[in-house]
């Protein structure tokens, strides 16, 4: 198996090279030709949240159902828990059999789908990455080593994971009033926000938003507000309750000002 890693590249699903895989974004939406062996696990562009299963979830149902992954080359544009273990499980596929490997696909394929609804595992802390880093083909290989770490030992045998930055947070609540907080989309949620923006700064003055909202029954129509943002500015990508700012090139973000987007939000919320 070959992995191919292209921080912030995206592609269509007419797109699809011969014997691929795409994972979580690498290609915009859930896509499958079998006369090319081609697939994309996806549960962003063109899906609800709600009735999408994770990336991760794909790959272990996929693998229950008999697909074979061996030969093929694995498309990643980013990194984070959902995207990390669905590697893992395509590397691994006999342990999609496995009790303990499937519960923690799917308790952290339900918290990287919904948000903050439960109580998030050690692993998939640790295979979060600060967004304020750019990342490198080298970590897929240093979280690679966290999951076999985890799966040999245990809880214990990981490292102490990233805690991300409190940041400023703006949103909406059913009735919509202004919310504001400081932390992450479960503080503002928890402060009322049913519908949110993340500000969290970027290199050389840009922006990485990140628009989120509780559920596919809240308030916010986030496509919409998706589509707006890339008027200005292209490469603006994500779901039915989840979406951001373009990752471009060591780790850069938006270049629009906070007064744009959040007018935009508005709009749309």
């Amino acid at each position: 198996m070959k992995v191919q890693f292209s921080y912030g590249k995206t592609i269509t699903p007419d797109e699809m090279e011969p014997n691929s895989i795409y994972l979580d974004g690498a290609c915009q939406g859930p896509a499958f030709n079998n006369e090319t062996r081609s697939y994309s696990f996806d549960h962003h562009a063109g899906c609800s949240r709600f009735a999408t299963l994770s990336s991760c979830e794909q790959v272990l149902l996929a693998l229950d159902l008999g697909f074979d992954p061996t030969g093929m080359t694995v498309h990643i544009n980013a990194l984070d828990g959902d995207t990390s273990m669905s590697l893992w499980l395509l590397r691994n596929p006999d342990m999609a059999a496995n009790l303990f490997v499937s519960e923690t696909v799917r308790e952290i394929g339900r918290i990287d789908s919904h948000g903050p609804i439960g109580s998030v595992l050690k692993l998939h802390k640790c295979l979060e990455r600060n967004p304020r880093e750019p990342q490198t083909e080298e970590m897929v290989w240093e979280d690679q080593a966290k999951i076999d770490a985890w799966y040999a030992g245990g809880n214990t045998a990981l490292p102490d994971p990233f805690e991300y930055p409190p940041c400023p947070m703006k949103g909406l609540d059913r009735h919509g009033r202004v919310v504001e907080a400081h932390g992450d989309f479960g503080t503002i949620y928890q402060a009322g926000a049913v519908i949110a923006l993340a500000f969290v700064p970027g290199p050389d003055g840009t922006m990485g938003y990140t628009i989120g909202k509780k559920s596919d029954f809240a308030r916010g129509d986030i496509k919409a507000f998706l589509d707006e943002c890339n008027t200005f500015e292209p490469g603006w990508g994500g779901g039915s309750t989840i979406g951001g700012a373009p990752r471009l090139e060591g780790g850069l973000r938006s270049s629009m000002s906070e007064e744009v987007v959040w007018d935009i939000f508005l709009r749309w919320a």
